[in-house]
């Protein structure tokens, strides 16, 4: 009983971890309500900053955008980026501060889906953070609880807690629909190391009972 308790004890906690990394994966899709801007020329700024020094790759999509505004031109700060909104743009962390920026008259609404990979988590993780500046991006034309007071919408990558948060109550995070729903892979894993166990498990038992 001893054996099958502390068999047990490390299956949910397994189990656990499982379900907690996937609850934080990406993609996510990010939904702005920009009504209360309606018609103001802004830049729209994806920002990715570097922050273990180049030592793990990290790397952030956008793609699915769609906005009810007019875009106008974008820039961007390294050769980091490729692409241009609306179609698919990517972040790479070849340089300390990599930036894309999308200039448009804003409507009712911003949807885009982000998809991150590599160092977002740990002691010294890269981030990503989503801005909308004025039109000669100077400065932002939302006030958010952003703690550093550069009045991001959103943060991805963090050094404790969960990776991202939210400043701005603008800004809505979800799955999005062509997207597992989260922590379902990992269910199916944890059934899947569960049947395992108690197959393993029963093995044991049936062999000692034929050696006795």
């Amino acid at each position: 009983m001893i054996v099958m308790r502390k068999a047990l004890s490390c299956l949910a906690l397994l189990v656990a971890f499982v379900i907690g990394v996937q609850a934080q994966a990406t993609p996510i899709q990010i939904t702005v309500d920009t009504s209360s801007l309606f018609g103001m020329s802004a830049s729209l700024a994806f920002d990715l900053i570097d922050g273990d020094g180049g030592s793990t790759p990290s790397s952030v999509t956008i793609s699915g955008f769609n906005s009810d505004g007019t875009l106008a031109g974008h820039s961007s700060s390294a050769s980091g980026v490729t692409g241009a909104l609306p179609g698919t743009v990517t972040l790479t962390d070849t340089e300390f501060f990599v930036e894309y920026l999308q200039q448009i008259t804003l409507g009712n609404l911003i949807t885009f889906i982000f998809d991150a990979s590599g160092n977002f988590a740990g002691l010294t993780p890269d981030s990503f953070s989503f801005f909308i500046l004025n039109e000669t991006a100077t400065a932002s034309l939302i006030t958010t609880s952003d703690p550093t007071g550069a009045n991001a919408l959103f943060l991805y990558g963090s050094s404790e807690g969960p990776p991202l948060a939210l400043f701005s109550s603008l800004v809505t995070a979800g799955v999005p629909n062509n997207a597992p729903e989260p922590g379902s892979d990992a269910l199916v894993m944890a059934g899947a190391l569960a049947l395992g166990f108690v197959h393993a498990f029963g093995q044991r038992r049936l062999r000692r009972r034929v050696r006795v």
